[in-house]
C-alpha cells in the first residue's frame, strides 16, 4: 500500500512539474515576443534602393564638364554658321576645342572637348544645315592617292587634283585650281583633303600644244622632265633653282618639242654647279594627257 501510494504521488508530482515548465516556457515565448521591435516589410520600411538616375561624382563631374563644353561648341558653331562660313573638318573642330578647353582650365579636359565638338556642330547646324555625306568620302590616304583623283575640302569644293605621287619621300604632287602646282607632304594634308567615292580617276589634262609658241608648261617640267633628270644627276636630292628657259617645235615631228631647262645640282666631286640642258618631249597621244608625254632624250 504504501508502495502504491508513492507510485501514485510521484506520477501526481511528475505532472505537475511537468505542467509548470510548460506553462513557464510559454509565458517566457510570450515575453519575447513582445520585446522584440515590429517586423518592417521591404515595401514600407527599407532605404530606398539607388535609381539608374542617381549619379556618384565622377559621374557628376563628367556631365558638368560635358555639358560646359557642349555650351561653348554650340554658341561658336551658331556664330560660325551665321557668318556665312563652311562647316570646318573634323580636325579643325577638334583643334578649336584644345584651345578653347586649355583656356577655360576645365578639370576634364578630355570631357570637356567632346561636348565643344558635338555642341559646336549642333549649332552649326541649328542655322545652316549640312548637306556633305560622309560616307560619299575617303580621307585622303595612300591607298586612294592615285594620279588623277580630285581632292576635295570637307565643303565638297574642289581644290585641286593629285598629278604626282612619290612614296619614297612622302610627298604628292598637286595642281590646284588656279593652276599652280606644288608638293605637299601627305601626312600634312590628309587630314584636310577628301576623295570622292564616285569620281573616276583619269590623267590629268595639259594645255594642248603645251610648248608651241615657247611658253612654260609647269605641269609638263615639274612631272615629266624633273623626274627624268634626275634620275640621271649624280646627287638626284641636289637638284635646285628648275626653271624653263625656251622651247620649240621640231619640224617634221608633230607633238614633239624641244625644251630647254636651266639648273643647279652637285657634280660627281660634290661641286654645286649649274647647268642649262635641252630635252626632246613627245606625245604619244593627243598631247592632252599628261600621261601621252615622255622625255625621249
Amino acid at each position: 500500500m504504501y508502495k502504491a501510494f508513492f507510485l501514485n504521488y510521484s506520477k501526481t508530482q511528475l505532472v505537475g512539474v511537468v505542467f509548470v515548465i510548460l506553462m513557464i516556457a510559454l509565458i517566457g515565448g510570450l515575453l519575447n515576443q513582445s520585446t522584440l521591435p515590429p517586423k518592417t516589410t521591404a515595401k514600407s520600411d527599407a532605404p530606398d534602393a539607388p535609381t539608374s538616375n542617381a549619379q556618384s561624382p565622377v559621374d557628376n563631374e563628367y556631365k558638368t564638364n560635358y555639358d560646359a563644353g557642349h555650351n561653348k561648341g554650340m554658341h561658336e558653331g551658331i556664330n560660325w554658321a551665321k557668318k556665312g562660313w563652311e562647316i570646318p573638318a573634323p580636325i579643325g573642330i577638334s583643334a578649336m576645342s584644345t584651345s578653347r578647353a586649355d583656356d577655360v582650365k576645365t578639370s576634364r579636359p578630355d570631357v570637356w572637348k567632346l561636348g565643344f565638338q558635338k555642341g559646336f556642330r549642333d549649332g552649326y547646324t541649328s542655322i545652316r544645315p549640312i548637306i556633305r555625306k560622309d560616307k560619299d568620302y575617303d580621307q585622303l590616304s595612300w591607298s586612294n592617292a592615285k594620279v588623277g583623283v580630285r581632292l576635295y575640302n570637307y565643303a565638297e569644293q574642289q581644290e585641286g587634283t593629285l598629278v604626282g605621287v612619290h612614296r619614297s619621300s612622302g610627298l604628292i604632287t598637286v595642281k590646284f585650281q588656279n593652276g599652280t602646282i606644288e608638293d605637299k607632304l601627305l601626312a600634312r594634308v590628309a587630314p584636310v583633303w577628301f576623295v570622292r567615292k564616285t569620281d573616276e580617276r583619269t590623267s590629268p589634262k595639259v594645255d594642248a600644244n603645251p610648248y608651241a609658241r615657247g611658253e612654260d608648261n609647269e605641269l609638263l617640267t615639274k612631272l615629266v622632265i624633273k623626274p627624268f633628270l634626275k634620275s640621271r644627276l649624280n646627287d638626284p636630292d641636289s637638284l635646285q633653282d628648275l626653271q624653263f628657259v625656251n622651247s620649240s617645235a621640231v619640224k617634221g615631228k608633230p607633238l614633239t618639242y624641244k625644251v630647254t631647262l636651266s639648273y643647279r645640282a652637285r657634280n660627281g666631286f660634290g661641286a654645286l654647279i649649274g647647268y642649262r640642258q635641252t630635252f626632246i618631249m613627245t606625245s604619244k597621244g593627243t598631247g592632252a594627257e599628261l600621261a601621252d608625254w615622255h622625255v625621249s632624250q
